[in-house]
């Protein structure tokens, strides 16, 4: 498969896709580029204990090249990717199983893996977004293993699983210009402190994690 480089935070404008500020997500392009598909945390940067949610956006270009060829007039904006909406009667029928791994590297040993339950909801505001929320309870390298399948109206069928549709935080990354941050240690514990009810994990947390501050994935700069 082939990757393509994007920042995102992807909202809907009009006709277009907006890349705003760089959340950290991975992006990938399907099927020759008919399909682009991002994956990370819906809350960056994510930090343990802290509820948060599996992130997917799925996108069809209209080009079937995975390369924006029709910016709008608006700033970062893209007519010729469209959102794959299961609200207008496009397929998007995705499990999540989350992954917790011993370290940021796509092909490391894993912890704990769990499907996510519940149904994949679709945001209201972005029709390409989607999203299986939970709550990591433990800092270090997470992923997230997708299987399914994704169709839009016009478009061939997507089926994902394997390590196609495997994404893992940080140096996990299978695009080497962006990945999705590791779940990070609580900061400061406030007001009680580190001597009431908060739980030190520590001797359990995966080689991702740093104590007291918030993972930079590898390659990414700050």
């Amino acid at each position: 498969m082939r990757y393509v480089w994007m920042v995102l935070n992807l909202l809907i404008l009009g006709a277009g896709i907006q890349t705003g500020s760089a959340l950290a997500h991975e992006g990938r392009v399907f099927l020759g580029g008919q399909y682009v598909v991002f994956v990370g945390f819906r809350n960056e940067p994510a930090f343990e204990d802290e509820g948060n949610a599996m992130d997917l956006f799925v996108l069809f270009d209209t080009n079937g090249n995975g390369i924006c060829d029709q910016p709008d007039d608006a700033p970062n904006t893209c007519k010729d990717w469209i959102p794959v909406s299961k609200g207008d009667g496009d397929t998007v029928n995705i499990e999540a199983q989350a992954l917790y791994l011993t370290d940021d590297a796509f092909n490391a040993p894993v912890r704990v893996s769990k499907k996510l339950h519940g149904d994949l909801k679709q945001d209201f505001f972005d029709a390409s977004r989607y999203n299986i929320y939970m709550k990591p309870n433990v800092g270090g390298a997470y992923g997230f293993a997708l299987t399914g399948t994704i169709k839009a109206k016009n478009g061939a069928l997507l089926t994902l699983g394997g390590d196609q549709g495997k994404f893992v935080c940080g140096g996990g990354s299978q695009n080497p210009e962006e990945a999705f941050g590791c779940v990070g240690d609580i900061l400061q514990p406030f007001p009680f402190g580190r001597d009431s009810n908060y739980r030190d994990d520590s001797g359990h947390r995966s080689h991702a994690s740093e104590r007291n501050a918030s993972r930079m994935p590898k390659g990414i700069k700050k």
